[in-house]
């Protein structure tokens, strides 16, 4: 079993720097993976990295019209990022 957790939002906090869901749900994730020795992959932090290298612009083509459903070039990036994740 592995445990992942997801991208929390696509939301910048200024032009360049993404939001991390640190605080919440991940802070959670974490803290499960750790108590039962479960590998854990950090969608959230991977995800937000590469939204700072994109930038605001390129990032809103990976959605539509929310920051939830991808387009196709948003699940080919999250895949990716759940591969690279999983290489750890």
């Amino acid at each position: 079993m592995i445990l992942f957790v997801d991208k929390d939002t696509t939301l910048f906090r200024s032009s360049s720097i993404c939001y991390r869901g640190w605080l919440y749900f991940g802070k959670w994730a974490r803290q499960v993976a750790k108590q039962t020795k479960v590998p854990f992959v950090d969608l959230n932090e991977i995800s937000a990295r590469k939204f700072e290298r994109y930038g605001k612009e390129k990032v809103k083509t990976m959605f539509y019209l929310d920051s939830i459903h991808t387009s196709e070039f948003g699940a080919k990036v999250n895949a990716k990022s759940a591969v690279e994740g999983l290489r750890g």
